[in-house]
């Protein structure tokens, strides 16, 4: 996903999709643009079975349910500190 690279930097990932809307509206509340890159492990599964892996372990891999996407949150290069400093609080 092109992200205009010269704008946009990654603030943080988390597997929760609650953690990724807490996130997200913390920074909307305090006028923080956040972009969100959602990444399917079911798809690297299935990728990873077409180019020889054995389907059985891909099909039992053990994944929790919310542990199955990935939440890539980005902020603006502008405001990635206040976002960061937000966050962490």
């Amino acid at each position: 996903m092109l992200l205009g690279l010269l704008k946009w930097r990654e603030l943080c990932t988390t597997f929760s999709l609650q953690e990724q809307i807490k996130i997200v509206n913390l920074l909307s509340e305090n006028n923080i643009p956040a972009k969100v890159e959602v990444k399917s492990s079911r798809d690297r599964l299935a990728r990873d079975v077409i180019f020889g892996a054995n389907p059985a372990a891909a099909n039992s891999a053990g994944l929790r349910t919310e542990a199955i996407n990935s939440y890539i949150i980005y902020t603006s290069k502008d405001d990635y500190d206040e976002a960061k400093r937000l966050i962490n609080k």
